[in-house]
């Protein structure tokens, strides 16, 4: 799956478990059956002025955010997925599987002449820093460890790749913001629900978890909802100095790089 993450990034997660053979016994990590979005940190919840802040009681997450060098934040493998490092002239470094349950690492391959953007099927099409995010149907530029090293201008580390349990593998790609609409839930394709991010917004599958429920990623949480806070809990989004945004007994709470956003705290249920 894609699961967003937000603490300072909101980070899609995908799924490496739904990948389909390339046809010499290797999978991609991000193949098909990947939901489209989601994010693995909760984001900080501001309790300064100009929001209705709600002080000490206000929840404190961990963002999870390492950015540093670009080398030394990649799995290890035969070679490096943003350098390059480590492959013949020809071939390209790709986050790959050697076949169903085995765990992907950096593999050199036949490069692609894809670059950001360009239509794909298979990692294959994409040239060397790139792989397709078969969901958009795109290649991407890889990053590692949520850092936007590498990434394209005006791009952050927004898709983290997990395993079939969840768990990070260290590996994403670079993604543009959305355009839409958290609190209407506007401006998203089919069934995907508008999460914010550090750099705007993201649309992604939404989860079903409803307010006070455990999370880990932003889209384990159903629409207009985030995960946040330490413990992590689904909060339901609000407007700042909007009545009846919150329920009775709640405070909209600004959530730190969100103008004019915040989260009903505390959370309820769960």
């Amino acid at each position: 799956m894609k699961g967003l993450g937000f603490g300072i990034v909101l980070a899609l997660a995908s799924a490496c478990g739904g990948g389909r053979d390339d046809g010499e016994g290797r999978r991609d990590a991000g193949r098909p059956g990947v939901d489209s979005g989601g994010t693995d940190a909760a984001p900080v919840i501001d309790s300064g002025g100009g929001t209705d802040a709600a002080g000490s009681d206000a929840p404190t997450p961990d963002t999870g955010r390492t950015d540093s060098g670009a080398g030394g934040l990649c799995p290890a493998g035969e070679c490096n997925l943003l350098t390059n490092a480590g492959c013949p002239t020809g071939q390209a470094c790709y986050f790959l599987a050697e076949s169903a349950g085995m765990p992907p690492r950096p593999m050199c391959q036949p490069a692609g002449t894809g670059g950001d953007g360009a239509r794909c099927t298979s990692y294959m099409n994409c040239r060397e820093g790139y792989t397709c995010d078969t969901g958009a149907g795109i290649c991407r530029h890889y990053c590692c460890m949520e850092s936007d090293t590498g990434c394209p201008t005006g791009q952050s580390c927004s898709i983290v790749l997990v395993d079939d349990m969840g768990n990070p593998l260290g590996v994403g790609f670079c993604k543009l913001p959305d355009v839409c609409d958290p609190i209407a839930q506007t401006g998203c394709m089919g069934e995907d629900a508008c999460y914010p991010t550090r750099d705007g917004f993201a649309c992604a599958r939404p989860g079903t978890r409803g307010e006070g429920a455990a999370c880990m990623y932003v889209n384990d949480c159903m629409g207009r909802h985030i995960c946040a806070g330490d413990p992590a809990r689904c909060m339901r989004l609000c407007r700042i100095g909007m009545a009846g945004d919150c329920g009775m007994g709640q405070t909209c709470v600004g959530v730190m790089g969100l103008e004019g956003i915040g989260v009903c705290n505390p959370p309820r249920g769960g």
